[in-house]
């Protein structure tokens, strides 16, 4: 989310993305594949860089599951919570989300192939 462009290299052509955020202007959904994610990347990257903002994470309940032969695919499911502080009197906000990504071993290295993501928050 920081603009840099070739974070949407990370995900393979065919990739399936859900993110789901429940906040306190409503709920909003992005559900479809590479060219959705990378839409929301540009789009947050714009609004970060007018509010002049800062995020930080931390993540908990880190659990990776191998799959395939030989081992060619993992599964990552983890908590996190991330606190957005803008420049100016704009008072800090926070989600909490739940995620599963799963990874997969291609020829130029690891790729994501799928996000699932449930977020609550002050957003």
């Amino acid at each position: 989310m920081s603009g840099d462009t070739t974070a949407c290299e990370d995900y393979t052509d065919d990739a399936e993305v859900t993110l789901n955020a429940g906040g306190a202007r409503g709920t909003w959904e992005v559900e479809g594949g590479k060219n959705e994610i990378c839409g929301y990347y540009k789009q947050a990257a714009a609004v970060f860089t007018v509010m002049q903002a800062s995020t930080s994470s931390n993540f908990t309940d880190v659990v990776i599951s191998r799959g395939g032969i030989p081992w060619m695919q993992a599964r990552v499911t983890y908590k996190q919570k991330t606190t957005i502080q803008a420049a100016g009197s704009i008072p800090a906000a926070a989600a909490y989300s739940d995620n599963t990504i799963v990874l997969v071993r291609t020829l130029f290295g690891l790729k994501i192939k799928s996000v699932d993501s449930k977020s609550t928050g002050s957003l």
